[in-house]
C-alpha cells in the first residue's frame, strides 16, 4: 500500500515526507553554509515537525545568505477561480531560510517550525492567495484579508506585518519542543 504521491510508507504504515535541503546561491552574497551533518540534523528535525503538523507531500528547504531582514519565507500557492493552483502540481512544498539572521541551531529550528506552520496553514485552507475577477487576494480562514499588493506593503513594516493572523499563528508554535 503506497502513500500520497511524494510520500513513502514506513514499516509501521505511517506516511513520511521526503525533505531535501539545498543551498541557493544569491549573487554577491556569501556567508554561512550548512555542513552535511547540519543538513542531516535539520532534515530529521523537519521530519518531526512535518509529522506533527500532518503536512503531506515532499518539502524542500532552500537555504541562502542575504543581507536583508527576512529570516524565512513560504512560497504560498495561488488558487485560480476554478479551485486549482497555478504552476506545477505542487507535490513539493518549498520554504526558504536566510541563514544571515539565524545564528544558532535553535534559531534555525524555530524558523523551520515557523515556515512549516505556514505550509500547514496552506494545506488546510487557512492561509491562501486566491485569484478572482483578475485580482489576487490573501484569505485567512476563508475570509478575505486583503489584496496581495496591500499585504506586500505591510512586509516592509515589520511590527505591523507581525500582527497579521497567519504570522501570529505561526509564531505560536515556535516554542514547541521536538
Amino acid at each position: 500500500m503506497g502513500g500520497r504521491s511524494g510520500q513513502s510508507v514506513n514499516s509501521s504504515g505511517s506516511k513520511t515526507s521526503n525533505v531535501s535541503i539545498e543551498e541557493i546561491q544569491v549573487k554577491g552574497y556569501t556567508g554561512k553554509k550548512l555542513t552535511d551533518e547540519e543538513k542531516k540534523y535539520f532534515s530529521e528535525f523537519a521530519q518531526k515537525v512535518i509529522k506533527n503538523y500532518g503536512i503531506e507531500g515532499d518539502v524542500k528547504i532552500n537555504t541562502y545568505y542575504k543581507k536583508d531582514n527576512a529570516a524565512g519565507s513560504y512560497n504560498i500557492k495561488v488558487m485560480k477561480p476554478d479551485g486549482t493552483f497555478y504552476g506545477s502540481s505542487y507535490k513539493t512544498e518549498e520554504i526558504s531560510i536566510n541563514l544571515k539572521n539565524l545564528k544558532t541551531k535553535e534559531d534555525i529550528e524555530r524558523n523551520i517550525k515557523h515556515e512549516l506552520k505556514h505550509v500547514h496553514q496552506g494545506q488546510n485552507g487557512l492561509y491562501i492567495k486566491h485569484e478572482s475577477d483578475g485580482s489576487r487576494n490573501f484569505y485567512w480562514k476563508g475570509e478575505k484579508f486583503g489584496s496581495v499588493s496591500a499585504v506586500h506593503k505591510l512586509m516592509g513594516k515589520h511590527e505591523t506585518y507581525m500582527k497579521l493572523p497567519w504570522e501570529i499563528d505561526a509564531r505560536s508554535t515556535e516554542k514547541d519542543k521536538y
